[in-house]
């Protein structure tokens, strides 16, 4: 195998970053999940994308405090020690079967009940190989899965539309919404993983403010699962807002459908623009941009403050508050620290 088609097995297992703030590039995400940072745009400083620090030796050696935080992307990892799959009741399994059944046959191989029809899945998650493997994109759960799955996440308020037997926009993003929420692999379509979870009433994930909000200074805090910005001022909450994260969405000159999501990690504001130019999405789209990562910023979204949870963002933090988007502006200053989990 050569050098290029070796890097590009490899390209294709990285998850991709959105590109709210600037025309999505024809290539791949670089090793850490990036894409590269158009020439027009100023990249985040050095400092921003530190890498991990190996871990030191065993010895007696106690930690330093004062250790320099890891920024960057924070790709999502499965549990150490993941919990067995809960025991359903006679009710649940009832009412989950459908789905159930087409997880069983996925791992046999087989269906012979059909209880739906085969997913379709979206256009490839990168513009640069057709190769790229569809796992990282949402698939259209289709059949009487859909619809259960739908009644679920509209129990639980994810999603506001009529359960229908197909997965579509505003039910990817419902589905992809739970499954920040309940710490599951983010793919936007039903898996045996969610299945479970929403068939056994998993608890969301704890509400209480990651270490990493508090450090000194602001940080913006954003929970992907509960749609909020926690604004934290020296480990202190401030102020709570309604937020719109990455989802599924269409390629703005494309037209083709895929997952942008809102990577997962820790960043620094470097730049704020009251109304930043963009190639990809017109001049004025973006009011009050606090700029934290090439493609992702925290900004004001007309559409989000119309069209609410039915769509998502290019992978920007989305405020649907004017007056709250122009407080978060005003008040964060450059070199703050976004938090994204």
């Amino acid at each position: 195998m050569n050098i290029a088609k070796k890097l590009s097995v490899a390209l294709a297992a990285v998850p991709l970053l959105a590109a709210c703030g600037t025309t999505p590039p024809a290539q791949a995400p670089n090793a850490e999940g990036h894409l590269a940072a158009p020439a027009s745009v100023t990249p985040a400083p050095a400092t921003t994308a530190a890498p991990t620090a190996s871990p030191s030796s065993p010895g007696n050696a106690a930690p330093t405090p004062s250790a320099t935080p890891s920024f960057g992307v924070r790709p999502w990892q499965p549990p150490a020690n993941p919990a067995p799959l809960p025991v359903l009741t006679a009710e649940q399994q009832a009412t989950f079967a459908p789905c159930l059944a087409k997880f069983a046959a996925a791992d046999t191989g087989t269906d012979a009940s059909k209880p739906a029809s085969p997913s379709t899945a979206t256009p490839t998650v990168t513009q640069a190989s057709k190769k790229t493997s569809t796992k990282k994109s949402a698939k259209k759960t289709t059949g009487t899965c859909a619809k259960v799955v739908q009644t679920e996440l509209k129990a639980l308020s994810f999603y506001h539309g009529t359960p229908r037997s197909r997965n579509g926009t505003a039910a990817i993003n419902a589905l992809l919404r739970y499954q920040y929420s309940r710490d599951l692999q983010p793919t936007g379509s039903a898996n045996q993983a969610t299945v479970y979870a929403l068939a056994s009433n998993q608890p969301a994930r704890s509400a209480a403010l990651p270490e990493e909000c508090k450090a000194d200074g602001v940080v913006l805090c954003v929970d992907q699962g509960a749609q909020q910005l926690r604004y934290v001022k020296d480990g202190k909450v401030v102020k709570t807002i309604k937020v719109r994260t990455g989802g599924y969405n269409s390629h703005p000159k494309t037209h083709k459908w895929r997952l942008f999501r809102t990577a997962n990690g820790l960043y620094k504001v470097y730049k704020k623009r009251v109304s930043p130019t963009s190639d990809n999405y017109g001049d004025g789209s973006m009011p009050l941009s606090v700029i934290f990562d090439p493609n992702m910023y925290v900004h004001y979204s007309s559409d989000f403050a119309n069209a609410g949870y039915a769509g998502s963002s290019h992978g920007c933090v989305n405020v649907g508050s004017y007056k709250s988007a122009r407080w978060i502006y005003k008040n964060t200053p450059i070199g703050s620290q976004v938090y994204i989990y």
